[in-house]
């Protein structure tokens, strides 16, 4: 059956990736992985996958086209004068460098896709909530698992209410008490008889859920008494995806942002009426079809006028747009497109890099040659209502983010510069600041390689027992689990991937009339690849690729591309990537020519 399975699914796939998975042992056991746990997988557009998680009402699409062979999906932004870029091969990092940064606590037995933690009780104890893995098959309902003073989690309330996803936390009615959103299923009216789906389908065979929040009885209660049931669209497309709550408009009620993935496609805002008691539609944007699929929020004032921002990605690698135009007023503003796809990791910083701007971050994945590749954009504003380009991170991961790719923005070594966490199915990496103003550069503070037979969903840092540093939680499919930060582990330079060896000279001329002089010089021998992009991101030409010895090298470009025909006048970017036997390290200039 497992055989029978496998090879339907691999009919469903483009020949380049049926060939990867035909040929490499640890995709054929991601598929195996799949039917074994009931997660329904078909391909609904060319090369378009959708994936079904039944046992925590989640739905991803995912882009599997390779981004080298697709030449609509371009970068379609500005750049700023500032550019620049770097690429990190996780592959290569050696492990052992960061294995004493954490070490493991404690095991808690819950399944949430995504972790959510809290105090809702307010006794200093936090809370994990999730579907307890010894009772999922019997439905009991969303558990919560408490710190007791003994150090350990333990389960300390149950939600019987065949409530299978734990949502967010937050004071929806604004009484100064935290309210907690648990999403319930359906009966299966198709499915009956099946244990691996854990919510109903109506008669088309989609999912139906209802989203519950439960407010507390005292202030020292959890959250067990149902407040209200959110569920607007009264059919069966009724998934609610990337929920985000905040007072945008500014009139002192609680907003919402989120993402309707099926049906008519939407993105909606809705602000809660004490009137009512429950949320009410303030502005609904029904992106195309052409788009299929939105994901993730980057929130704030980034351009610096008064009212907040929403950025979100899709997984053809479009990013749009909305702002607050005034109270229950919101607007699209803005759309772009970068070179990725599975552009869903969204999140924003606090001007890290010390300009006066704060940064937006829209991460995506793509296939590229064949290999998996991470693809991290960093937007700032320029005017009102537009953003440029100042930062790329390329990183070359272990296995395709088939199920995981999360972001969280967190001051890990508590220096007041936050620092960049992310998940993927094999790989969890912290980046570190390291540049200065208008010049944005990223080290490797942790990295840790996933080594159990289940992938990671999700990874969160949170101070769960009020020390200077946070402890960091990792979810996989059937469990939490715990690492304590060791204190005196090191110094933050130890953390470095390595100094640099190279030395990358300004081009001249520049501006330039037809040529220009590119200038470098290595201190060890580095594989260097030397590349040439125009304004919108795309290659133009190969300078060099080839392995060089130490010593000061000159080469000289005539502002042709690839076919030999002359440029016409413009802004390009010259970028360099160094390679050796464990890192990798890139640069960027940028040079105008002028006829």
């Amino acid at each position: 059956m497992i055989i029978k399975n496998l090879i339907f699914f691999l009919f469903l796939l483009p020949g380049l990736i049926i060939a990867q998975l035909v040929n490499d042992d640890q995709y054929e056991n991601l598929l195996r992985y799949y039917y074994e746990n009931g997660i329904r997988v078909s391909e609904i557009n060319k090369n378009i996958l959708k994936l079904e998680y039944p046992r925590y009402g989640k739905i991803r699409y995912i882009n599997i086209n390779d981004i080298s062979n697709s030449i609509n999906n371009v970068d379609q932004v500005n750049y700023s004068k500032y550019f620049d870029s770097t690429l990190i091969d996780l592959r290569f990092i050696d492990t052992t460098l960061y294995n004493q940064m954490y070490y493991y606590w404690q095991t808690v037995p819950l399944v949430n896709y995504l972790l959510l933690i809290g105090d809702i009780n307010n006794n200093g104890y936090p809370e994990i909530y999730g579907l307890n893995e010894n009772d999922q098959f019997n439905n009991p309902g969303i558990s919560a698992y408490e710190l007791n003073s003994m150090g350990k989690f333990i389960r300390v309330y149950s939600y019987n209410l065949e409530t299978y996803g734990a949502k967010a936390i937050y004071d929806v009615d604004k009484d100064n008490s935290n309210e907690l959103l648990l999403v319930r299923k359906f009966l299966d009216t198709i499915n009956p008889g099946n244990r691996y789906i854990s919510f109903g389908r109506d008669n088309q065979g989609n999912l139906t859920q209802r989203y519950l929040y439960f407010r507390k009885a005292n202030d020292t209660s959890l959250a067990t008494s149902l407040f209200f049931e959110f569920r607007p669209i009264i059919d069966s497309n009724s998934q609610q995806n990337d929920i985000h709550f905040g007072d945008w408009d500014g009139d002192n009620y609680t907003d919402q942002i989120l993402i309707y993935p099926l049906g008519e496609p939407q993105i909606a805002f809705y602000e809660f009426s004490p009137i009512i008691q429950n949320f009410r539609r303030i502005f609904p944007y029904y992106y195309l079809n052409t788009d299929l699929y939105f994901s993730g929020f980057a929130i704030g004032d980034f351009d610096q006028d008064g009212k907040t921002e929403f950025l979100a990605g899709s997984v053809h690698g479009k990013i749009i747009a909305f702002e607050n135009c005034g109270n229950n007023c919101y607007q699209k503003i803005w759309e772009g497109r970068i070179e990725t796809f599975n552009a869903y990791m969204c999140a924003q910083t606090n001007d890290i890099d010390g300009n006066g701007k704060k940064e937006i971050w829209i991460g995506g994945y793509a296939f590229y040659y064949g290999k998996p590749l991470v693809r991290i954009y960093i937007f700032e504003a320029v005017g009102d209502n537009n953003y440029q380009l100042v930062y790329r991170i390329d990183l070359v991961i272990t296995n395709f983010p088939w199920d995981t790719s999360t972001i969280q923005i967190i001051d890990v070594d508590k220096d007041g510069k936050e620092e960049i966490l992310l998940c993927f199915d094999s790989d969890i990496i912290i980046l570190k600041f390291n540049g200065n103003i208008n010049h944005h550069s990223y080290l490797i503070y942790y990295y840790r390689k996933n080594t159990e037979n289940t992938p990671y969903y999700d990874a969160k840092l949170f101070n769960l027992i009020d020390n200077d540093r946070d402890e960091l939680l990792i979810q996989y499919e059937h469990f939490c689990k715990i690492y304590k930060p060791n204190i005196s582990f090191g110094s933050k330079d130890e953390y470095k991937i390595s100094d640099y060896d190279y030395k990358i000279y300004p081009a001249y001329p520049n501006p330039f009339n037809l040529q220009t002089t590119i200038k470098f010089e290595l201190t060890k021998k580095y594989l260097v690849l030397i590349k040439i992009f125009n304004s919108l991101g795309k290659e133009i030409t190969k300078l060099l690729e080839k392995e060089l010895t130490p010593g000061y090298y000159e080469i000289k470009w005539e502002a042709r591309d690839n076919y030999g025909d002359i440029l016409p006048s413009g802004v390009y970017f010259i970028q360099f990537q160094l390679f050796d036997m464990v890192n990798y390290n890139s640069n960027t200039i940028k040079v105008m020519l002028i006829k």
